[in-house]
């Protein structure tokens, strides 16, 4: 951010990137609570002794599908991300 334009106001540009750092990281806590842990299941250690093994085999692939969609989602977010950064033409460095 810093060698990218004017020398003057490069200060303000580096505070105004990471000023997004917040943000980022208050979305990751409300994606992780109202996508992954919405689907956990809330049942105790001495319930679950309780459940057939399929039963409990369900159960522990529902826990893991809730998480592995939702980091799949945010890969390809990223993927897109980046593939916009990427093909954004970007000021020649000086």
């Amino acid at each position: 951010m810093y060698v990218l334009g004017d020398s003057k106001p490069a200060s303000a540009r580096l505070d105004f990137a990471q000023s997004f750092n917040p943000f980022g990281a208050i979305t990751g806590f409300i994606i992780s609570q109202v996508f992954v842990l919405s689907q956990l299941n809330v049942m105790s250690a001495r319930a679950r002794a309780l459940p057939s093994p399929a039963e409990l085999a369900n159960i522990h692939h529902t826990e893991l599908t809730a998480v592995t969609n939702i980091r799949m989602a945010v890969g390809g977010v990223m993927h897109i991300l980046l593939l916009l950064i990427r093909i954004t033409k970007m000021p020649g460095l000086k």
